[in-house]
Formats: C-alpha cells, sequence, structure tokens
C-alpha cells in the first residue's frame, strides 16, 4: 500500500512539474499574423514602392505616361502627390524622410529632397537612372546611381558623397569597363552592390572603398540588395547543386559563403533583406517572407503581386494588379504570435504513460 500512495504521489508531483515547465520542455513554434491594406486607389499603375522605419511610403506612377511621385507618410493621412514638373521614376527614401528620384530635363537627372526647400540636381552625364540613398550614423546622406552619355549605350556607376553638407557633393565614378553596371543599391555604411555584366551574363559586384565580385560564374545573378550588417541577397540562375538552374532562386552573401535560400521550379525575383536579416521576394508573382528560419507567404491569389520592400519593424509593402486594370500599393505589418502546448494535452500525455508503467508494475 505504502508503494502504490508513494507512485500516485509521484504522478501528481511530476504533473505539476510538467505544468510548470512545459514552455521549456515543449518549445513553442510561432505563425505571423497580419491585415493586407490598400494604399493606393487609382486609375494607373503604381510601380516600386519604398518604406523606411518611419512607415513612410514612396513610390511612381503611373508607370508608361508622364509618372509622378507619390507619398504616404505613415500617420494614418492619404497618399499624396509629391513632385508635380516633370516625369518622375525610381524614388527612394531614408531615415530622415529625404527622397531622390529619377527625373526628365530633357536627358534624366537625379534629384534629391531634404525638405528643405531646396532640391539639388545632379547630371554629370545626359543620362542618369534609378538613384538610390543611405543615411549613415552621423547624418551624412550619400546617393549612387548609374548612368550613361549620349551615344554611349552601357552604363557605370556614379556616387555622390555626403550630399547634404554645407560644400554640396561632386559625383565621382566608380567603373570604367565596356560593360553594364546597373541595379545599384547603397547602405547606411556607404557600401555599395550592383550588378555588372552584358547579354544577360551578370555577377554581382560589392564595393566597399575597393570593388569585389561576389559571384564570378558569370550566370544571371540580378537586382542584388545589401542590408547594413552588409549582407547581400540577390536572385540568380546559378544553383548550389540541389536543382537544375533552370528558374531564378534567391541567393544570400553573409560575408563567408554564398547561400542559395529557394529551391523549387518557379521564378523567385527582386528579393530586399531588411537589418533583422529578414527577406521578401516575389516568388511566383506571389510575396514570400522568411525570418531565417520559417516562410511565410504573405499574398495568395490568382493576380499578379511584386516588387516587395521591408523594412526594419516588418511592415511590407508591394504591388499587385488586384482590380484587374492597375497596379496598386498594398502594406502589411507582421506580428509574431506564439502557439505554446495547452497544458491539459501535456497532463493527459504524462498521466497515461505513467499509468502504463503503473500498470506494467503491478501485473
Amino acid at each position: 500500500m505504502l508503494r502504490k500512495f508513494c507512485l500516485a504521489q509521484i504522478m501528481f508531483c511530476s504533473c505539476l512539474l510538467v505544468l510548470a515547465v512545459s514552455p521549456s520542455v515543449f518549445p513553442a513554434t510561432y505563425y505571423y499574423d497580419f491585415t493586407v491594406e490598400q494604399l493606393s486607389f487609382n486609375d494607373f499603375d503604381d510601380r516600386e514602392p519604398r518604406i523606411n522605419d518611419s512607415g513612410a511610403v514612396v513610390w511612381y506612377g503611373p508607370y508608361s505616361n508622364d509618372p509622378r511621385i507619390y507619398r504616404y507618410d505613415g500617420d494614418g493621412t492619404a497618399p499624396y502627390q509629391y513632385t508635380t514638373s516633370a516625369a518622375a521614376y525610381y524614388v527612394d527614401i531614408n531615415e530622415s524622410g529625404d527622397i531622390v528620384w529619377e527625373e526628365d530635363t530633357g536627358g534624366w537627372s537625379v534629384k534629391y529632397d531634404d525638405g528643405s526647400g531646396t532640391v539639388q540636381t545632379f547630371e554629370p552625364v545626359i543620362y542618369n537612372y534609378k538613384p538610390r540613398l543611405n543615411e549613415r550614423s552621423n547624418g551624412q546622406v550619400d546617393i549612387v546611381w548609374n548612368a550613361r552619355n549620349a551615344g554611349a549605350d552601357l552604363h557605370e556607376i556614379y556616387v555622390a558623397w555626403d550630399v547634404n553638407s554645407s560644400g554640396g557633393s561632386t559625383p565621382v565614378r566608380l567603373t570604367t569597363n565596356s560593360v553594364y553596371d546597373i541595379q545599384q543599391e547603397i547602405n547606411n555604411n556607404g557600401n555599395i552592390v550592383w550588378q555588372q555584366g552584358i547579354d544577360g551574363s551578370y555577377d554581382i559586384v560589392y564595393y566597399d572603398g575597393s570593388i569585389h565580385y561576389i559571384t564570378t560564374n558569370g550566370l544571371s545573378n540580378t537586382n542584388p540588395y545589401i542590408n547594413n550588417n552588409d549582407v547581400i541577397v540577390w536572385c540568380g540562375k546559378g544553383t548550389d547543386g540541389t536543382d537544375s538552374g533552370d528558374d531564378y532562386e534567391i541567393f544570400m552573401y553573409d560575408g563567408i559563403s554564398i547561400i542559395q535560400l529557394t529551391h523549387n521550379d518557379y521564378d523567385d525575383r527582386t528579393p530586399v533583406i531588411n537589418d533583422l536579416n529578414q527577406i521578401v521576394w516575389s516568388g511566383d508573382e506571389e510575396i514570400l517572407f522568411w525570418d531565417g528560419d520559417i516562410v511565410t507567404q504573405i499574398t495568395d491569389n490568382t493576380y499578379l503581386d511584386g516588387a516587395p520592400f521591408i523594412n526594419n519593424s516588418g511592415t511590407i509593402v508591394w504591388t499587385a494588379y488586384a482590380d484587374g486594370n492597375d497596379y496598386d500599393v498594398f502594406m502589411t505589418s507582421l506580428q509574431k504570435e506564439m502557439i505554446v502546448p495547452e497544458p491539459i494535452t501535456l497532463l493527459t500525455v504524462l498521466s497515461a504513460t505513467i499509468a502504463l508503467l503503473f500498470r506494467k508494475r503491478k501485473s
């Protein structure tokens, strides 16, 4: 009788112990909850939105018919048209809300607006494309873009350092070669990535004061992006040997090695990585998010979703052909939700196990 009583006590105490430590003994899983919000409502194509950590969003549209820059300040007020005078494309925004864009001035020039009322123009050659800007910890702002001269076909990389200094900035040409240098991005350390090549054969190039080649396979390595940890992502048709390499996959360089992140039979394109090393991209015309552990599909529909961008708060913006007439801008913020095993489930499992052991002992 004493031994039976002791065993019952052990069962009871064990159940209480499991209930007390269950979150650590049985690790919780998680998922991301989110609600999608539409930002733009119009009858023309909105393209390539970008968002800063304050939640301000910029984009341009209509894509093919005299576009302007649009801005959403992230404060609940309606988006508004930011530029009025000339066609404008490829806008970017930094953490202070400074913006840069490409504008039709007879050729194409780079415009920089820091909100002071004076817009700076950079035009070292006649055609200047797709500017990107940063903001360093000391407040310095740098701008990078690609450009070509009249009669020239190939593009080179230009950068203007410290454009918000009192003395202004003179653009510097970083590349001189016989290939295309395009799709440039710059981080808050002043480090730059771009794709370099010709006739569909591109490699990823990294600049930190010197030029380094991240890839050297001459395959279709395109659309690089660099975060402030100097981690680089891009899409390419190269392969690590796990698939055929016939479609675009997402790759990441962590400063040590190249890692292939996706393995499937459809195109994964336009990746962006934030400072938490979270990545968004478009895959099979849907928006996907990876947090380093699990992939969450943000969209699941029958229309085209693309051009995603993510900030350090985990807010994602992208464009979608939702109404079947034109592309609009959409946004969502991810909320991590934990899934913890229910205590009653743990109690039932443990009780059944101990009862089975007791029955065997009795027999």
